[in-house]
């Protein structure tokens, strides 16, 4: 048994640094908890991607493209109930200070005044137009390239849904272990676009399956790591302000769905998305280059 005497002018300190390692735990589990309610959020968005499509796929067999449209409206009766469940917590006094336009500004001003949330911002934009629009082609891959029924387009956009679910399970138990987060990103991000080619170049069916869930579970893996690094960077005054603007960056998907629209009308749908996972590459080595930020980035 080993015994330890501590005198009394160092009590203040042994105190200090005890209460210090209690906070930084403290910290930590707070951190682990956030992490943990992030991923259960996006693994019940998933969740939807697999289901969603599954029924819709099988309402379309049975009532036809018109009446899917109205059992979805019918559905948004449920969605609207619960929105007037919600009580939402009145506004702090201090948040009717400013208008919207100088915390606006207020987020701009740190986003460029801080390289890495930058560049997080910036890359996101990447998948949201130069792969995200591939699920608009979809109904073209199931009638003039695999030939087949409306079922067949109900499983085709839930496969995405699976792949990220699958992620999300693996995410829940590897992601505090990995700190290199910025490379973890990156190497979503190239996946993502490998698939994307994998996907165009499929002869199968089944290949194209595994293709679609391989994007999905790159996308879920690249929107989580994003959302963590930028939720754990920003400080929480900022936190609301930043992550508007980074999420204005979902308004320019229809954009890219355009020009995907476009592009399909004359080099084909699997050409296009041929074309987007090639972009996506190499943009991503683009980023690896010129943003230096994002390969050091520890978390």
């Amino acid at each position: 048994m080993a015994f330890v005497r501590v005198h009394a002018d160092d009590r203040d300190r042994v105190v200090v640094h005890v209460a210090g390692a209690a906070e930084h735990r403290a910290e930590h589990r707070a951190e682990n908890r956030s992490d943990e309610r992030r991923r259960a959020q996006f693994g019940a968005f998933n969740l939807t991607r697999i289901v969603g499509p599954a029924i819709g796929g099988a309402l379309i067999v049975l009532f036809g493209a018109g009446g899917n449209f109205f059992v979805q409206s019918v559905a948004y009766v449920g969605v609207l109930a619960m929105i007037f469940a919600m009580r939402v917590p009145p506004t702090p006094p201090q948040a009717r200070e400013s208008s919207a336009a100088s915390n606006f500004k207020d987020g701009l001003a740190y986003v460029r005044a801080h390289p890495l949330v930058l560049a997080l911002i910036a890359t996101a934009l990447i998948p949201n137009i130069f792969a995200m629009p591939y699920i608009t082609l979809m109904p073209v891959f199931q009638k003039d390239v695999f030939q087949a029924g409306p079922e067949t387009l109900g499983i085709l956009m839930s496969a995405p849904g699976i792949g990220a679910v699958l992620t999300t399970l693996v995410l829940a138990s590897t992601a505090t272990k990995i700190r290199r987060k910025g490379l973890l990103l990156l190497g979503a991000l190239a996946a993502l676009g490998t698939f994307l080619i994998l996907f165009a170049a499929s002869p199968s069916l089944p290949l194209a399956l595994f293709a679609l869930a391989g994007i999905g579970g790159c996308q879920m893996l690249f929107m989580a790591t994003t959302n963590t690094m930028l939720q754990m960077i920003i400080p929480d005054a900022m936190r609301g302000r930043v992550m508007s603007i980074y999420f204005l960056d979902h308004g320019l998907a229809p954009l890219g769905a355009l020009f995907a629209g476009i592009s399909a009308h004359f080099l084909g749908a699997p050409a296009t998305v041929l074309l987007m996972g090639a972009a996506v590459i190499v943009l991503t080595a683009f980023v690896v280059w010129r943003l230096p930020q994002m390969r050091t980035a520890e978390i």
